[in-house]
């Protein structure tokens, strides 16, 4: 076979992988059940399979969801501090930007698709609406998120070494290093 043949036959191979991967995501109509006194445990027609559905889910005092199809963050149910609560920012709602995760405690964070900064939204008496600087674009970015009670998790974004200008050349080289054992004598 040549190296023609076997590059087209390994990009085949890849785009295959690529769109299994792609039509595994999970995406179908939001079901919630349980105490309901806000609506927190009733969708909206636009995740609950009557108007579309969802991609990803995340429930605290109130509920949010990445709407399937246009990535838009919805939410709804219990807003104890207001709309403020329950209304994501433009840079998520599908209007300026949309979401690729979401998490739910007293506030709301979500991570924008197109930059990766974490946007966070809602109650914010322990900062828990606003993001550090290393996750929410201006020096760094997130590739997920998490919440506790109050509190937010997220895994930094850390940039591919291609992405500093290492290329393939010194992976090799960083890949091939040993370890060298120090000897000492007195």
């Amino acid at each position: 076979m040549s190296q023609a043949a076997r590059t087209i036959h390994t990009l085949a191979a890849v785009a295959a992988l690529l769109a299994w991967a792609s039509a595994a995501r999970a995406s179908g109509p939001v079901v919630a059940w349980g105490y309901d006194n806000s609506s927190q445990a009733t969708p909206p027609a636009s995740v609950d399979g009557t108007a579309g559905t969802a991609t990803a889910i995340a429930a605290g005092g109130h509920s949010c969801a990445i709407q399937a199809g246009s990535g838009a963050v919805v939410c709804w149910g219990f807003a104890n501090y207001g709309d403020l609560d329950i209304t994501p920012p433009a840079s998520v709602d599908g209007t300026a930007g949309t979401a690729i995760a979401i998490a739910v405690s007293t506030a709301s964070c979500a991570i924008q698709a197109r930059t990766n900064a974490v946007v966070c939204w809602g109650y914010n008496n322990a900062f828990e609406a606003t993001p550090p600087a290393s996750v929410n674009g201006t020096a760094g970015t997130a590739s997920a998120i998490a919440t506790g009670d109050g509190y937010f998790l997220a895994i930094r974004r850390v940039p591919e070494p291609a992405a500093l200008g290492l290329g393939r050349v010194a992976i090799g080289t960083i890949a091939g290093l040993r370890s060298r054992r120090r000897t000492t004598t007195r």
